[in-house]
């Protein structure tokens, strides 16, 4: 499968492979005829971060056989006043998206592409307990963001408040073990400076 080089002439911007089988980019809404193209490349399944009713695409996705999920994100968007919480029921969302992650064929992303999905992906490369099987994510910081290290610390802080509110059982779920100090040692520290490495500024 290389969906990536399948759909790149079409003209959609950002495009970042996840995995062998995972596919991040913005969403293809006003391009519905590039989902035969995924199907034709064996992906199976459209994630939406975008939140709410977005009917078109997941109509689209349901007349071409997708499946397709809709997960919230919005809370992480910057500069959007009463974003800045997650919805109540964040964290099992979270193991469905991680689910969804782990069987793979799946094409993901948000309007652009940029920092619902972000964020998404960094959510994945901490937390998915089976986050040894995707690569460190490559960021797109856009120009209008603070800069890429302050944007990746934005996005790494909105990780990091969702573990520090998560209960003990969610903890085990996500293989997190130790007191908060030790989760940040032994699950953050190293893979943040990772991160930093990765990031660009969106062409």
């Amino acid at each position: 499968m290389d969906v990536i080089n399948a759909i790149r002439g079409y003209g959609i911007p950002d495009l970042r492979r996840i995995s062998p089988t995972v596919v991040a980019g913005p969403t293809l809404e006003t391009k519905p005829k590039l989902l035969d193209v995924l199907k034709q490349n064996g992906i199976e399944t459209i994630v939406d971060f975008r939140g709410g009713q977005q009917p078109i695409i997941e109509n689209a996705c349901h007349q071409k056989k997708f499946n397709y999920f809709n997960f919230n994100f919005n809370h992480v968007l910057p500069n959007k006043k009463g974003t800045n919480l997650p919805p109540e029921d964040f964290v099992e969302q979270l193991k469905t998206f991680f689910r969804v992650m782990n069987k793979g064929n799946a094409y993901i992303g948000c309007q652009y592409g940029v920092h619902r999905t972000n964020a998404a992906l960094l959510y994945n490369y901490f937390l998915n307990p089976e986050r040894f099987r995707f690569n460190t994510p490559r960021l797109i910081v856009t120009e209008g963001d603070k800069g890429l290290v302050n944007t990746a610390n934005y996005m790494i802080r909105k990780v990091w408040h969702t573990v520090k509110q998560m209960s003990s059982e969610d903890k085990i779920f996500f293989g997190l073990k130790g007191d908060t100090k030790e989760i940040f040692m032994n699950f953050f520290a190293e893979k943040i400076g990772e991160i930093k490495k990765n990031v660009r500024i969106r062409v």
